[in-house]
Parts: structure tokens; C-alpha cells; sequence
């Protein structure tokens, strides 16, 4: 039987406590769904594709020699791939042709590991 081990009324306590932290954990998530949701529609109203602001965050988020290793080999697979191209946005804004992003950032002296 599933409750061996406990008696009923320890084992009606304990369901009724779990049911109760349960309800508390749906509330919260249902808040945090909505906050998330809000922040979504701000990102989307200003243009911003939410994937790609995932994308970037978790790119961020990353240690900083993975995720120079990670951007390195991402640019390697878009040369290979023909995708890529640095946003005319972007090059403008650098007031250098697009090249202020790149520069310094240690991609220069990279090897790529094969």
C-alpha cells in the first residue's frame, strides 16, 4: 500500500501541507509568468524578436572564455554558411564601418580549435 510506513494521520497532514505549498508555488509562478509576459510585449513593441533576446541573454550569461570560444565558432559556422552580416544599424552606430564591436575582444589572435 502507498502508505506504509505513516500513519493517516501523519500521512493526511503532510498531503495537506504539500497541497498547500503546491497552491503557493502555482500563484507565484503565475505571477512571475505574467511579469515575464509584460516583459516580452515590451521587448516585441520595440522591435526585439524575444528568441533572440533569450539568445543573447544566455550568451551573456556564459563564463568569459566559453563564450568567446562560443562566438568564435559561431562566426566560423555563419562565414561557412553565408549568414551573418553585421546589421548596417550597427555599422553605422560604430561610426567605423561595424569594426568597434569587434576589435578588443580578443577574437583577433584566436585560433579556432579543430
Amino acid at each position: 500500500m502507498a502508505n506504509e510506513g505513516h500513519n493517516v494521520g501523519d500521512l493526511k497532514k503532510i498531503i495537506c501541507e504539500c497541497a498547500q505549498q503546491m497552491g503557493e508555488i502555482k500563484a507565484e509562478r503565475a505571477e512571475l509568468n505574467e511579469r515575464a509576459g509584460d516583459i516580452r510585449t515590451r521587448l516585441r513593441d520595440a522591435g526585439v524578436q524575444n528568441k533572440a533576446f533569450d539568445f543573447a541573454c544566455k550568451v551573456a550569461e556564459m563564463e568569459e572564455e566559453a563564450r568567446a570560444d562560443y562566438l568564435d565558432s559561431l562566426r566560423i559556422n555563419f562565414d561557412a554558411l553565408g549568414v551573418g552580416a553585421q546589421s548596417e544599424m550597427f555599422m553605422e552606430a560604430a561610426g567605423d564601418g561595424g569594426s568597434a564591436g569587434m576589435a578588443g575582444n580578443g577574437s583577433e589572435d584566436r585560433v579556432p580549435a579543430s
